[in-house]
């Protein structure tokens, strides 16, 4: 069985923050996953090393721009860490898909598709479609785990995520390899959603109009670490 661990990056449909909407998942086979976050939990204690691996949450965009737990680190450790946090990909057994939507090419032609439910509904879709195919050519099945969006006093946003996913599997006649609907947990607490998180956000950076002259042009060397284990879909 393979867990797909699943984050996005960018932003919404009627937000002009960036142009592009990312998700993206990591793959790992189950026989792997105890290696896997063994070198997993080495990296992250390289990476702080005065609190415990499980106490604190690798995310993409705060370590890229020196925010929360990186404030006060230099550029050059920055990019140091995040360089090394592909090279740590690399070299472990996993699979990287992702859906890039430029939002602006989409819309030009289906403006129905500015809306947030509906772009997320749509791209979602499109990465079941790819994740289904590799198992089905693995002759595998697997199991898909997402940052739960629900606070103390609502749902809704994972109401609409399973209600996706219901949806696409009965469009799909149920003929689909996944086992179960979607899992929902606190990134804070998998190891494999905040390696996610950290795709999506290398990804989403990747599509950015980062000149050479720009020192930020440093970080995209981790996407040219990664980007043969990268199956990239674009839309449209």
């Amino acid at each position: 069985m393979f867990l797909f661990y699943i984050d996005e990056s960018g932003t919404g449909a009627k937000d002009n923050g960036t142009n592009y909407f990312v998700l993206a998942s990591l793959a790992i086979y189950e026989k792997n996953y105890s290696k896997n976050y063994e070198q997993i939990s080495l990296l992250k204690r390289n990476i702080v090393k005065t609190k415990e691996p499980e106490d604190w949450e690798l995310k993409g965009n705060e370590l890229c721009k020196g925010k929360e737990l990186f404030k006060g680190w230099n550029f050059e450790a920055r990019v140091r860490t995040f360089l090394s946090i592909s090279e740590t990909l690399n070299k472990i057994p996993c699979h990287i898909f992702s859906v890039v939507v430029n939002k602006k090419l989409l819309f030009e032609n289906r403006e129905g598709m500015k809306d947030d439910v509906i772009l997320y509904r749509f791209t979602f879709h499109r990465l079941l479609e790819e994740l289904d195919s590799f198992l089905k050519s693995s002759n595998e099945s697997g199991i898909l785990f997402l940052d739960s969006r629900s606070t103390h006093s609502t749902s809704k946003q994972d109401d609409r995520l399973v209600k996706a996913y219901r949806d696409w599997v009965n469009s799909r006649k149920y003929d689909c390899n996944f086992v179960e609907q979607p899992w929902l947990g606190a990134s804070q607490f998998y190891v494999g959603l905040q390696l996610a998180d950290y795709v999506a956000y290398l990804i989403s950076l990747k599509t950015q109009d980062i000149q050479k002259d720009d020192r930020n042009v440093e970080f995209l060397k981790a996407f040219d670490i990664l980007q043969e284990k990268i199956h990239l879909v674009e839309i449209p």
